[in-house]
């Protein structure tokens, strides 16, 4: 997945990633398909949530209802409802007049995200958006997600088992590796003082925590398919 810092350094860049119009735009913008047909011989499908068709906890119609797919149009709706604006020249301008610039790291060792991240950037150029994509040791970039909070943008990945509580230290407020929007009492370098924590946020911590006394299957069920479409429809973090 693609994942941008709430928290970092630039607070200009800080409102551009904390605006769920902007991760939305980046989503449609950003063309799977030619991840699927370059990287898989087109054996594969884009997805844009945490679980995939098949998973008990994939709420099918809710997720169909988005409408989530490649599309360039809907991407520049969605800007323009950010107060984005691209100009004559191509580029892509915030309401302060700022041009949206950013720099996307990933771990230059690993082929595939590399690839991913060239996908990306060429996708991006087509609303007018810049990335400055930089590739970089694997313990440079793990450095930057957990000890100095210096980054913009990172392609990486996760594992876990098909329990979505065995995330349960990404998606909580307070875990270790909740690292797009540290706690300032996680992390120090966060900025108390501007640390923002959305509705949705709030929600999957509830949620994450809820799920630990749930013995009813059905309940327990419904409880986590919220909370893969809250991950969905705030594209909190794009797959």
């Amino acid at each position: 997945f693609i994942t941008f810092n709430f928290n970092t350094p630039d607070p200009i860049k800080r409102k551009w990633f904390r605006d769920v119009n902007f991760r939305k735009a980046i989503s449609f913008a950003f063309d799977r398909g030619s991840v699927v047909d370059n990287m898989l011989n087109g054996l594969g499908e884009g997805v844009f949530s945490d679980q995939i068709p098949g998973s008990k906890y994939y709420d099918t119609e809710y997720i169909k209802s988005l409408k989530f797919k490649y599309s360039l149009r809907e991407a520049k709706k969605l800007l323009k409802q950010g107060g984005f604006e691209q100009k004559a020249d191509g580029k892509l301008y915030d309401p302060e007049g700022n041009q949206v610039v950013f720099n996307l790291e990933t771990n230059i060792s690993t082929s595939a995200w590399v690839e991913i991240g060239n996908i990306l950037k060429d996708s991006l150029e087509k609303v007018g958006i810049t990335v400055n994509f930089k590739p970089i040791s694997f313990n440079t970039l793990v450095n930057k997600l957990t000890v100095s909070g210096d980054w913009e943008s990172i392609i990486i990945r996760l594992t876990a088992g098909p329990d979505p509580a065995s995330g349960e230290n990404v998606w909580k407020l307070d875990g270790g590796l909740h690292f797009w929007n540290y706690s300032p009492e996680v992390k120090e370098f966060v900025d108390a003082n501007d640390y923002f924590v959305p509705d949705y946020e709030k929600r999957i911590d509830e949620i994450m925590v809820q799920q630990k006394t749930i013995l009813d299957d059905d309940e327990l069920t419904a409880l986590l398919k919220e909370y893969n479409n809250i991950i969905t429809e705030n594209q909190i973090v794009i797959y």
